[in-house]
């Protein structure tokens, strides 16, 4: 590494004296020599090839990110508690949000305990009838019942199986 830093200028320097003397050798001839011309060439080429080398960034790995869709966003959401979805029932039985991006024309939810027991199952629903905008608002209710504790919730597209899951929450019932 640091031979790199230290040969490199010289090279370089020596590089461009070099190619200073072609060029002017190339401009005396009037550029007939085609000689002269490929020695102009294979000169520039080494510089831009040293230059390239010793002042590039190590290769950098990328991936494709895409596009952000399906991201539920909750009223209830309580930055103090993890961003845990928190309900305090009965009087937060329906809870509101929008979805960004939405790629389904309905969406379900499960609420399980953490032994995956399923205390409740159910539809979101738009506000506005459908979800067909870039931002649509939405509402689900919840069942009155649910005993105080944390819960897992599960959201799909109504146009797919189980499996696929869209997103899973914290819910916290108070």
């Amino acid at each position: 590494m640091e031979t790199k830093r230290i040969l490199s200028p010289i090279l370089l320097i020596g590089l461009f004296s070099a190619f200073a003397i072609v060029c002017l050798i190339v401009y005396l001839q009037r550029g007939k020599r085609e000689k002269w011309i490929s020695r102009k060439m294979k000169l520039g080429a080494a510089i831009i090839t040293i230059t390239g080398i010793t002042t590039g960034c190590p290769p950098i790995a990328t991936c494709y990110v895409p596009a952000y869709t399906d991201g539920f966003v909750f009223d209830q959401s309580d930055s103090s508690e993890n961003y845990w979805i928190v309900a305090d029932l009965p009087n937060d039985s329906i809870l509101t949000g929008v979805v960004h991006s939405p790629t389904s024309d309905g969406y379900t939810f499960k609420i399980n305990t953490f032994d995956s027991i399923t205390v409740q199952e159910g539809d979101f629903v738009a506000l506005d009838g459908d979800f067909d905008e870039s931002v649509d608002s939405f509402r689900m209710q919840l069942d009155t019942k649910l005993e105080d504790g944390v819960y897992d919730l599960q959201i799909n597209s109504a146009d797919m199986p189980d499996e696929y899951l869209i997103e899973r929450r914290e819910l916290k019932i108070k």
